[in-house]
């Protein structure tokens, strides 16, 4: 009986609301003209090869009855405190910085969103775990209002001396900008605007003579960018864009600016912050050191290469295709391959690039989605029992940072990729 009412709460928005609803990327820049509704996951026929299908959503539908349960009274997901709001104390493991705290709960949020649950919702189900009757409206309303609470006057959702000030503000900000896109709702929209507005006053500018708009670092005006934060603000600044918000075209052409520039386009590697770095791996000694190193920074480069210049015949595109096609996902705690951020921007890069969709072949991407199954499907816990039931372990590349919060939502994520950005603004070919 309960399963059956989680279904139909929260399953048939995964089916069908999710689809029609998530307008992040079906809504133009002009923000009122709608495209065709983008195909309903529940449909394995229609979606084949993708990461979204009718065995996928038990566990779309089991990561978002986690996270719900794990939300602070106060709306927001605490990387570090998380497990203060168990059912059954110790069963879940997995902490993170508390610095994350804004951008955790801004890929909470997200994952909410990418599932078509606004605070409109009418979701909701008796948990399992904790008894407790849980309404999918109140966890999205509560998430954006404290964002909403933690915005200063300069439009920040975090504080500029915060460390990762980049990756906070801008994942906060593209959660913003969903929900603008998504609801339509004033207040969305005012904080969305300014939260763009200091994302646009936080860019860094490039070393060259003219000091030219770049990417972002982790602190607002950095005298350098980096790929990995600039590709969250790329993504925020585009999701504002196609809500009808204000939004520099000269701010996007500074990321792209950036990419092409750290981009080894004889093979598609990216660099971090130059192109000299393009291939190496970034490590945090006697954290992930020993992890296997994927092109993350390629895939990201995908995205913001995809998203800016809407170019699907650029041949770096093909070439950083390549690059993902041979380096799948693969579930590997001993070999040390697990890697969360990686399986999500990978996705995300196939999607924009490789569906059928937009002109694309599908190969890549129907080999790709099928290995993200595999690995994603065959490892999260599965006990209605316990409190961990829905949730991914946070033991991956990055999971010492955002921990099993930001796990389980990247992993969700990545499973939402194909409704979420199904109208993606990529050009045809």
């Amino acid at each position: 009986m309960e399963i059956h009412r989680i279904h139909a709460a929260i399953g048939s928005r995964v089916r069908v609301a999710a689809a029609v609803a998530a307008t992040l990327f079906v809504l133009q820049s002009t923000g009122c003209q709608q495209s065709q509704p983008a195909k309903t996951p529940a449909d394995p026929n229609k979606n084949e090869g993708s990461a979204t299908d009718f065995k996928t959503e038990p566990a779309v539908e089991a990561h978002l009855r986690w996270l719900a349960r794990h939300q602070d009274p106060d709306g927001a997901w605490s990387p570090d405190h998380f497990d203060a709001q168990c059912a059954n104390k110790g069963e879940c493991a997995g902490a993170g910085y508390p610095e994350h705290k804004t951008g955790a709960t801004g890929l909470a949020i997200l994952a909410f969103l990418g599932a078509g649950h606004t605070e409109r919702s009418t979701a909701e189900f008796t948990d399992a775990a904790s008894k407790r009757v849980i309404k999918i409206a109140d966890v999205v309303r509560n998430g954006l209002q404290w964002l909403r609470n933690q915005q200063n006057e300069s439009g920040s959702f975090v504080e500029s001396n915060n460390h990762k000030w980049g990756y906070n503000h801008g994942i906060a900000t593209l959660a913003m900008c969903e929900a603008c896109g998504l609801t339509r709702a004033p207040e969305y929209k005012d904080s969305a605007q300014k939260a763009v507005n200091a994302l646009l006053a936080g860019q860094s500018h490039g070393n060259d003579d003219d000091k030219a708009l770049a990417g972002w670092r982790y602190q607002p005006k950095g005298e350098m960018s980096d790929i990995s934060v600039t590709g969250w603000c790329t993504i925020a600044l585009v999701s504002a864009k196609s809500a009808g918000l204000n939004v520099s075209d000269k701010a996007l052409d500074g990321a792209w600016k950036f990419v092409r520039e750290v981009t080894e386009e004889r093979n598609g590697q990216v660099g971090y912050t130059k192109r000299e770095e393009a291939g190496q791996q970034v490590k945090a000694i006697g954290k992930n050191d020993t992890y296997k190193n994927h092109p993350s920074f390629a895939a990201i480069g995908m995205c913001v290469r995809a998203l800016t210049q809407k170019n699907m015949k650029d041949p770096v595109l093909e070439k950083g295709a390549l690059l993902l096609a041979g380096d799948p996902p693969a579930w590997d705690k001993v070999g040390k391959s697990n890697d969360y951020y990686y399986w999500y921007f990978g996705t995300l890069a196939l999607n924009l690039y490789d569906s059928p969709d937009r002109g694309g072949g599908g190969e890549s991407l129907k080999a790709w989605n099928e290995q993200l199954k595999r690995s994603l499907l065959d490892h999260q816990t599965n006990n209605r029992k316990r409190c961990d039931d829905g949730s991914w372990d946070s033991d991956d590349r990055w999971g010492y940072e955002g921990g099993r919060v930001s796990a389980t939502a990247l992993a969700g994520l990545a499973f939402e990729t194909y409704y979420r950005y199904k109208n993606a603004p990529a050009a045809h070919r």
